[in-house]
């Protein structure tokens, strides 16, 4: 690999022959991955491939189809071909960082870990492959600061001041240097990031590149629908009708 594959096509044949490589070497395997990294993140990223504009908006409202849930199916299968499995993320980050896996499916947050191994200065970031080329990244919907109206109009000057603190150039980038996160603003400095985490600046200005955003799993859907979504895919059905039974459950889920 010399290139960051942008399709998903391009992203399985690039695995396949990084596994092949990596077992006549006697290294391990393209990808180590767990339960988290499938379906929370490969699973999505991958379903965002196979959708039409029409499928992506009904997406959003918690609906899909069989034709899409089958098609993602065997690309998970694909993707199992080139992997060890672990039993946790932790696992499979160690895995990547002993050298047993080439590839590593997780986000932003993952950099201190990875700043501090061995490895750090050979590990480069891609955003997800996408059906258009222009790659995609996951956004997750935090709590955030949220104002509420005061009748003392003193405390809601003062609450107002807290949060243009919190939110100025030089706590963000403070944030940055203390948690390892992606600051919310765009104003803050990167390369002054990059002297302090370097995989943290690095991480970011690869996430920059990607042409679309989506929502995670768990901030598009309810519990219910993902677990109609999750016996599915745990199953191993190879039957479309099953895709078919599961897609026509997650739309009758309110």
């Amino acid at each position: 690999m010399t290139e960051v594959p942008l399709t998903w096509d391009e992203f399985f044949a690039d695995m396949t022959a990084v596994d092949t490589y990596m077992k006549d070497e006697d290294l391990g395997s393209a990808c180590c991955v767990e339960s988290t990294q499938l379906y929370e993140f490969f699973l999505l990223a991958d379903m965002y491939g196979h959708f039409s504009a029409r499928d992506e908006a009904s997406f959003n409202y918690g609906r899909t189809s069989g034709d899409t849930l089958f098609a993602v199916r065997n690309d998970l299968d694909r993707l199992l071909e080139v992997s060890d499995t672990a039993d946790n993320t932790a696992g499979a980050r160690e895995t990547f960082l002993s050298g047993g896996s080439a590839v590593y499916f997780n986000g932003i947050w993952e950099s201190e870990p990875i700043d501090k191994a061995d490895i750090s200065e050979d590990i480069k970031f891609a955003p997800y492959p996408s059906s258009d080329g222009k790659g995609l990244i996951y956004f997750s919907v935090s709590s955030g600061y949220v104002i509420k109206k005061q009748e003392d109009s003193k405390k809601e000057e003062a609450v107002q001041r807290f949060l243009k603190y919190m939110l100025s150039d030089d706590v963000q980038t403070q944030i940055a240097y203390d948690t390892g996160q992606m600051p919310i603003s765009k104003n803050v400095d990167f390369d002054k990031v990059e002297d302090y985490i370097p995989t943290l600046s690095a991480a970011i200005k690869a996430a920059n590149t990607a042409g679309k955003r989506i929502r995670t799993l768990s901030s598009a859907w309810n519990q219910e629908k993902i677990d109609i979504l999750y016996e599915y895919y745990e199953s191993g059905s190879e039957d479309e009708k099953d895709a078919v039974y599961a897609a026509d459950m997650i739309n009758k889920t309110s």
